[in-house]
């Protein structure tokens, strides 16, 4: 993300409306091919609601909500990443339980676990806060029976991308912000 703005901002020439204009034209044509790609994750709980698409349809719409929150993201238009990010963790569970389940031969009715946990690694990773990614999946949800797991995998989610030297996103958004102020 912070690679894309980068990106977006040697665009410096071209007014923010005229910004806007691009990313809702992109968008545009995005839902109109790629519908589930669209909104906060309403669409892809309705999508695996009672079975799970085939591996490679959750494998096109993985990337085309990832390469939409960057782009969107990164123009500086009105929007956020929280929910992208939740719904990228639900398609990585998703895809994950597409993975697994056949293999082990588990209950399909698993899936939404999976799912669940996987929603909450990818938010304690990207803004590092397990405790409150837990919390709110739960909370969300309504699901209790899975939060020793969810813990575990929360805490990994934690650990691993704080090893790897990434700063949590929101730390890394308002470092840039401060930079830019400096700057000018």
């Amino acid at each position: 993300m912070i690679k894309a703005s980068e990106m977006w901002d040697k665009l410096s020439f071209l007014p923010l409306e005229i910004k806007f204009v691009i990313v809702f034209l992109i968008t545009g044509l995005v839902g109109l091919f790629l519908p589930n790609v669209l909104g906060g994750g309403y669409s892809m709980m309705h999508l695996i609601e009672f079975t799970l698409p085939p591996l490679s349809v959750l494998i096109v719409l993985l990337i085309g909500k990832y390469l939409l929150l960057i782009f969107c993201f990164s123009s500086n238009a009105p929007g956020g990443i929280f929910y992208p990010v939740l719904v990228i963790g639900a398609y990585i569970g998703a895809i994950f339980s597409a993975i697994v389940i056949p293999i082990f031969g588990l209950n399909p009715m698993i899936a939404y676990k999976f799912i669940m946990i996987s929603m909450a690694a990818m938010f304690a990773s990207s803004v590092r806060t397990p405790i409150t990614a837990v919390v709110l999946i739960a909370e969300m949800t309504g699901v209790t029976n899975s939060l020793v797991a969810m813990i575990v995998v929360t805490i990994l989610a934690y650990i691993i991308p704080t090893i790897l030297g990434n700063d949590p996103i929101y730390e890394t958004l308002l470092m840039r912000l401060l930079k830019k102020k400096q700057r000018n």
